[in-house]
């Protein structure tokens, strides 16, 4: 299995425990959909500040620092070109988010009923900004992202998965977080293999 495989796969999975249909999610999270993706997991400095645990003391980092092989995800929002000193200029990439995914993090219950043969999106975007030409700065400012995007990420805290994909018709990027502890009890092996940052460009089949 490839590296996108598994991690589709964990997608997949844990999607499945919010109640999609599974013929539809093996359909959906596919390379036809999908050409990039970027995968985390989230440490102290990547959460918010009430999110970060008490111990290791003070962090003021609020956005995600992107880094390495992996700020060539974000090449089609960010002039990766212009001057390494200009940390002033912010950008934005469109996000897609799932309704569903929000509200388990908050744990609150869908007043929907479950449409388990669509992952309903929120439409929006993030904030970027480049601090050199080899980091990005992902949701560099709260106040400009969409508000789900923001709800996404008041859900997560350290140890928990960030996962990126990038859709292949229009380069929007679907985000998705899911409970570090879920892996723990379901994909015990995803955090061995994928502990930090793992892009990968998605071959289409």
């Amino acid at each position: 299995m490839s590296a996108y495989d598994a991690i589709f796969d964990a997608v997949k999975k844990y999607f499945y425990s919010l109640g999609y249909n599974s013929t539809y999610l093996d359909w959906y999270f596919s390379s036809d959909t999908f050409c990039e993706l970027l995968s985390m997991c989230l440490v102290r400095a990547n959460v918010v500040n009430r999110n970060k645990s008490k111990t290791g003391g003070k962090c003021h980092q609020s956005h995600i620092a992107i880094t390495g092989d992996s700020v060539n995800f974000f090449t089609d929002f960010v002039d990766v070109s212009k001057n390494r000193d200009d940390t002033s200029t912010v950008y934005k990439a469109p996000v897609c988010i799932s309704e569903r995914n929000v509200l388990e993090l908050e744990h609150k219950e869908n007043s929907e009923s479950p449409t388990p043969y669509n992952i309903r999106m929120e439409n929006g975007y993030v904030t970027l900004g480049m601090r050199t030409q080899k980091q990005i700065q992902f949701s560099k400012k709260s106040y400009g992202n969409c508000e789900w995007f923001n709800r996404l990420r008041d859900g997560l805290y350290e140890d928990d998965i960030l996962i990126m994909l990038k859709y292949r018709a229009d380069h929007h990027i679907l985000c998705i977080g899911i409970p570090g502890s879920y892996f723990e009890e379901v994909e015990g092996p995803y955090l061995e293999s994928y502990s930090r940052n793992t892009y990968l460009i998605i071959p289409r089949n």
